[in-house]
């Protein structure tokens, strides 16, 4: 008998985020990226921000958010001060705007170590908030004057040509890839693929801020993406479908968030489940920044944050997709776009529940009628990880507790 149901049973039970978003109150969402009549007034605005927060309470219940208290190191807590102060508050240069940004960074990332790892062992959890801190400070503003180094970081580092020796002249650049060594050199320690899976994803997301910070505005965007500044322009219908997700994947550092959760469980294990928990991670944190980075904006502005949501919509639009739940005849917006995110992460969501729910119990099944070659190894990597004791910690958070997974991971993402 297996524990996991059958292929054709429905994962997300019946339920369907395009019915609840069907309700005519959720038309105020029918813009895209430009619309420059969508959300004018304050009215709009506080109408749109608390439906959103309807929408993300109905989301976290879905897929089954349960708050629990963080975990406070105190020594992780000041190893991360002190860490701080000697690497990247000296190259503020006394600038006090950036000096801020540093330390509410550095808060940020004690509190994804606090929530998101409490049963990793302590270097886990401090090379986790240091790579943190770094990567949300270079993300916001603070290593602007290197932004042009940035873009060819992972040539350089490819071609050989980043040879730091001088951490005082180094910059912004030279502390970035001396965490990420640190970080590959530990997650790497036991299996050399581990520190490589979060090391590209480091490097990815510092080489994509060149990027980001191009596509912010709608007339610098790729030209198969840029909608027209006419008014009375159709859109072309000729843009290739995937972009969005691809960009989303290569700029955002998720994936870098993985081995700390995994430290002493074999990779194998658990490497089927990294396309989920990246997507899941990704997909998270752009419903939980709607308000700032859309809502916040007004909506019509030419300039924008440039997130998945945003690109998906332009893309779908240049596609000539119409829309699903807006008027007959309109094209995609930013409420397709939500209901396309958030029942894709349900799914997201009962995928990984069977990776670490339900398949150790099919594994213990199957071994007990049938001492399958494959079934029997799968069964010796889950008793190898049980029994390792920097493991424990993790696989009971991970496997018997499953839903505390989705837990700590929102607590990551409503903060990136």
């Amino acid at each position: 008998m297996s524990a996991i149901p059958p292929q054709n049973s429905d994962p997300t039970r019946g339920f369907s985020f395009a019915s609840l978003l069907s309700d005519p109150k959720y038309a105020v969402f029918d813009f895209g990226p430009g619309d420059t009549s969508a959300l004018s007034t304050d009215q709009e605005r506080q109408i749109a921000s608390h439906l959103m927060d309807v929408l993300l309470a109905t989301f976290l219940d879905k897929i089954g958010f349960v708050f629990q208290p963080p975990s406070l190191d105190k020594q992780v807590h000041a190893d991360l001060e002190t860490w701080t102060a000697l690497n990247m508050i000296p190259l503020c240069q006394g600038d006090t705007r950036k000096i801020e940004a540093v330390t509410a960074s550095m808060r940020v990332a004690a509190s994804i170590s606090d929530y998101f790892y409490p049963h990793a062992d302590r270097r886990s959890r401090l090379l986790i908030a240091m790579a943190s801190t770094a990567g949300i400070s270079l993300d916001d503003f603070v290593g602007e004057a290197e932004m042009g180094r940035f873009g060819s970081f992972a040539y350089d580092l490819l071609m050989g040509n980043l040879n730091f020796s001088d951490a005082a002249s180094d910059g912004w650049l030279g502390m970035y890839t001396r965490v990420m060594r640190e970080y590959v050199s530990y997650f790497g320690e036991g299996d050399a693929r581990v520190g490589a899976l979060g090391g590209d994803f480091l490097v990815k997301f510092l080489s994509s801020t060149a990027n980001e910070d191009r596509f912010r505005r709608l007339d610098t965007l790729p030209p198969h993406l840029r909608p027209s500044m006419s008014s009375g322009e159709s859109p072309h219908g000729c843009c290739p479908e995937g972009f969005p997700y691809w960009h989303r994947y290569q700029s955002g550092a998720s994936g870098a968030y993985i081995p700390p959760l995994f430290r002493g469980v074999p990779f194998d294990y658990w490497v089927t489940s990294v396309p989920h928990l990246v997507r899941f991670t990704n997909f998270t944190n752009d419903l939980l920044s709607f308000q700032k980075e859309v809502l916040g904006g007004g909506g019509g502005a030419r300039s924008f944050e440039l997130n998945y949501m945003a690109l998906q919509v332009l893309a779908r639009r240049q596609a000539r997709v119409p829309s699903q739940l807006g008027p007959p005849g309109s094209l995609w917006t930013y409420r397709d776009a939500m209901r396309e995110i958030m029942d894709e992460t349900h799914l997201v969501v009962y995928e990984l529940d069977k990776a670490f729910v339900e398949f150790p119990k099919y594994v213990r099944v199957c071994e007990l009628g049938r001492r399958n070659g494959v079934m029997m190894l799968m069964n010796s990597l889950a008793d190898t990880a049980m029994r390792s004791g920097a493991a424990s910690g993790t696989w009971m958070l991970l496997v018997v507790r499953g839903r505390h997974t989705r837990t700590a991971t929102y607590c990551y993402t409503s903060t990136r």
